[in-house]
């Protein structure tokens, strides 16, 4: 009887030194694996990536909406009202205050258009003054609503992206070349073509074009 104890010491001794022995190859299922999803990056694509609107429609656009609109370049407001509309190219003694898009590149109907304003940090990319070249030609601008000429026009511009096609006309015509002598891409008239190489401004703000 007196060795059992010392047996049952023993026992007790030797349970206490076992450990838990992990096979090779088997992991333990512990802790957070970490999250390996592959994140697509955004495409640049200002018909298909954007929601875009024209003209006509951004003009019953309520006040303070944030959107992008297409169109052309069709000329600027010499003066303080749209009865001053210049549907051409800036002198010299203009202003490089404001643009005019329209839905059609030879509008010259001022009502059909929507008044652009240009602050400092965008006159120098946008404005017709410093690039002629921008004249009936295509965009997609992202800009703030808001009363400019007493009219419905983009108070502040974001984003702007030039694009090398045109907008297919009513009827299925061949809208053929565009203003500057570019052919449409190659996947008709809404084939974009834009410039991945953003410039950076005032404020903060980041602007795509395409320069040719």
């Amino acid at each position: 009887m007196r060795k059992l104890p010392w047996i049952l010491f023993c026992f007790l001794i030797l349970l206490s030194g076992c450990n838990k022995i992990e096979l090779p190859g088997k992991k333990s299922k512990g802790g957070n694996p970490k999250d390996t999803t592959k994140i697509k990056p955004p495409v640049v694509d200002p018909d298909t990536n954007f929601d875009t609107l024209t003209v006509a429609q951004v003009q019953n656009c309520p006040d303070d909406a944030l959107l992008y609109v297409r169109g052309y370049i069709v000329g600027f407001v010499a003066g303080t009202t749209l009865s001053k509309a210049v549907f051409g190219l800036p002198t010299a003694e203009d202003k490089n205050t404001n643009i005019l898009l329209a839905d059609t590149p030879e509008e010259t109907d001022v009502t059909r258009c929507l008044p652009i304003k240009l602050k400092p940090d965008v006159r120098g990319d946008l404005g017709l003054k410093d690039h002629p070249k921008h004249y009936k030609r295509r965009f997609v601008i992202k800009g703030l609503t808001g009363q400019y000429f007493k009219c419905k026009g983009l108070l502040d511009v974001y984003e702007f992206y030039a694009t090398s096609f045109v907008d297919k006309p009513s009827g299925g015509d061949d809208p053929g070349t565009n203003p500057g002598g570019e052919k449409p891409g190659g996947g008709g008239a809404e084939t974009p073509n834009v410039d991945t190489n953003p410039a950076v401004v005032h404020e903060g703000r980041s602007i795509k074009q395409k320069e040719r």
